[in-house]
Order: C-alpha cells, then sequence, then structure tokens
C-alpha cells in the first residue's frame, strides 16, 4: 500500500529528472529545467530531520533519500517570512559538476542547553566534480564567546591524484577577538591557522601557526614566583601514521617558537634566575645581560628549551623528518586568508540563499 507524505515530509530526490514539485513544507519547492537542475530544501527552525523510507504516490517502492522530520521532536510551525534552520540547495551542470551550499541556524538547536560560546552558525560550500572534491565549512561564534569568532575549515579530494600522494588537503583558519590567557600590556590578537595534507590510508602531516600568542608563565602562585610575561610565534609540524592505535603513531613532533618578546613582569622570590638557567641549559648571563632581561627582549631560546621539555603537557619534540613527500607538501603551506565567506565580515553568510 503506498502512503502518501505528510505535508512536512521533504522528498529529496537527486537522481530523477525534474518532474516538478518535489517538496512541500507549507509551499512546494520546484525544479529548474533538466538541462541545468537546481533543487534546494529547507526545514523550519527547530526541525530534526532523519532519513526514513517514505513512499511517494505514483511510485512503485519506497524512496531511500526522502527525509522528514524526527519523530517525538517538537516542530514548530513555520510561518510565511522565516528563515528556515536547515536550508541545502544545490545546482547540476549539464557536465555534471555539482555545487551547492548548506546553511544552518545553530542557535534554533537545543536552544535550552546551549552554552554561550557555542557556534551560532553554519554553512558549508560544496563542489563536486570529475577530478576534485571540496566542502568549505563557515562557523560563527556566539557573541558570548569571550576569545572567537568564527573558525573555517576547508577540505578537498584530489580524484586524480596517487592513493599514496597528497589526496586529501585540509586548511584551517580561526578569528581571534581575545588572547586564550590575556596579559596586562599585551594588546595584539592572536593568529591560528593549520594545513593538513594525508594520503587515501591516512597517512600524512600537519602544521600549525601561531602568530602573536600571549603566554604568562607563572612558577608558583602561593610565593609570587613568576618567569614574566611573553608573546610569540609558534610552529607545529607533526607528521602522523595512518594507524592512530599505535604506541607511537607519529613519525615527526617539532614544535618550534620561531620569535618571542618578553612584556615584563617577572618575579623571581624562592626560586633564582640561576636555578631557571640551570635547568633549562641557558647562558649565564641569559637574564642579564642583553638576551631576555629587558622589555622587547627576544626570549625565544628559553620558550623553546621549555617547550622542548614537554610545557603543559604537551608532546614532547620527537622523532626525524621522513624526507618523504609530505615533507615537501608542508614547506610552503597556502593557508587560508579569512574566515568570512566575503573576506570581511559575516554580512549574508548565512542567508538561506543560493546562487550557482
Amino acid at each position: 500500500m503506498i502512503e502518501e507524505p505528510a505535508a512536512d515530509t521533504i522528498v529529496f530526490q537527486p537522481n530523477r529528472q525534474p518532474q516538478g514539485i518535489v517538496g512541500q513544507i507549507g509551499a512546494a519547492h520546484q525544479f529548474d529545467a533538466p538541462a541545468r537542475r537546481t533543487q534546494h530544501l529547507e526545514w523550519p527552525a527547530g526541525v530534526i530531520a532523519q532519513r526514513q523510507a517514505v513512499t511517494e504516490p505514483g511510485l512503485p517502492a519506497a524512496l531511500p533519500g526522502i527525509y522528514q522530520p524526527a519523530v517525538g521532536v517538537h516542530h514548530p510551525a513555520r510561518t510565511s517570512g522565516d528563515d528556515p534552520g536547515l536550508f541545502i540547495s544545490w545546482d547540476e551542470a549539464a557536465n555534471g559538476d555539482i555545487t551547492g551550499r548548506i546553511v544552518v541556524d545553530a542557535s534554533t538547536i537545543d536552544a535550552d542547553n546551549r552554552d554561550p560560546e557555542d557556534p551560532i552558525n553554519m554553512r558549508i560550500d560544496f563542489t563536486y566534480t570529475d577530478t576534485a572534491k571540496l566542502a568549505d565549512m563557515f562557523l560563527r561564534f556566539d557573541t558570548g564567546n569571550a576569545w572567537a569568532d568564527g573558525l573555517r575549515i576547508e577540505v578537498s579530494k584530489d580524484l586524480t591524484a596517487s592513493p599514496l600522494g597528497q589526496v586529501f588537503t585540509a586548511r584551517g583558519l580561526m578569528e581571534m577577538k581575545a588572547q586564550f590567557a590575556p596579559v596586562d600590556g599585551i594588546s595584539e590578537l592572536p593568529q591560528l591557522r593549520m594545513y593538513t595534507v594525508s594520503d587515501r590510508l591516512g597517512e600524512g602531516a600537519a602544521v600549525a601557526e601561531f602568530v602573536d600568542v600571549s603566554l604568562p608563565l607563572e612558577i608558583d602562585a602561593s610565593t609570587g614566583d613568576h618567569l614574566g610575561n611573553y608573546i610569540f610565534d609558534k610552529t607545529d609540524i607533526y607528521f602522523f601514521d595512518a594507524d592512530q592505535r599505535t604506541a607511537e603513531p607519529w613519525d615527526w613532533i617539532d614544535k618550534t617558537i620561531t620569535d618571542s618578546q618578553y612584556r615584563g613582569g617577572r618575579n623571581l622570590t624562592t626560586i633564582t634566575e640561576a636555578d631557571i638557567i640551570d635547568f633549562l641549559g641557558l647562558s649565564l648571563t641569559y637574564f642579564s645581560g642583553t638576551e631576555c632581561a629587558s622589555v622587547g627582549d627576544d626570549c625565544t631560546a628559553m620558550l623553546n628549551a621549555i617547550f622542548a621539555d614537554g610545557f603543559a603537557g604537551q608532546e614532547q619534540n620527537q622523532g626525524s623528518d621522513p624526507m618523504d613527500w609530505r615533507s615537501a607538501a608542508i614547506t610552503s603551506p597556502a593557508y587560508l586568508g579569512s574566515v568570512y565567506p566575503n573576506g570581511s565580515d559575516w554580512a549574508g553568510a548565512f542567508d538561506p540563499a543560493f546562487t550557482p
């Protein structure tokens, strides 16, 4: 027996030729002409959708691609002018290339239990061709997030590459509003950017750059011992194996401070400068000469010694560069330039609209 879909069922039929009405949620959505198929689906705010085997009048069997709102979940009625909680739109060109967009209003998802630091909007732009697949995700954080405004992650797959070469590439960028560890006298905003490559099996390498990050080195709050405040640039390189379940799922870990400045605040009471010099293997005049004594001095040698020793529970530097395809792939990483789709702000970024 064939059932007619409920009024709020979304009929998702990307593999059928356009037949006019493909879905309904108060009003029907239309396909474009068969030569270029542009399709979009919308759910009202608050809807949680799940895949179900719902049949359609005139078809001999259930369509596995039909989606409808999840049973047992309250679904607010959609009225004219409401923005959808979930928007999906895609276009298939005559040559088979597919471009599209997904927009999610995250503020409507479990609103009663949201954390003020959670993302509030998400958008994914995607492109599929015969030679590559790409997905570009934009996350906007809630204004209650004190330190970050947005995050962007772009992932691509090269369908023409050797399975044992650079098949996957992922690039990430975070837009910061404040330092993770705020320090008086440091007004610079940090920059965080990432670049990762891997083969088809999952063996790859990642490089992350941290620019203008503040670092207060408090030794003991109870005694007042403080090594001072610093701002630094840091590059982390991590070569990883396909199997992450082994005892050593890495080939090379190298975390290096590339630049730094002392910004004041050093106060040693129960610990002496000689103790620090001896523990970290620094020169005898490191804190009294021209190396890391005055505000503005370069303290890179000391910070590298601290991080190499596994500072704050981080993995210690270990292994060596395997000098394979991964080494060349991350030599000059092409980082993302902006977290914003338009390059400057969030204006219009999450509008439920898509133009091929």
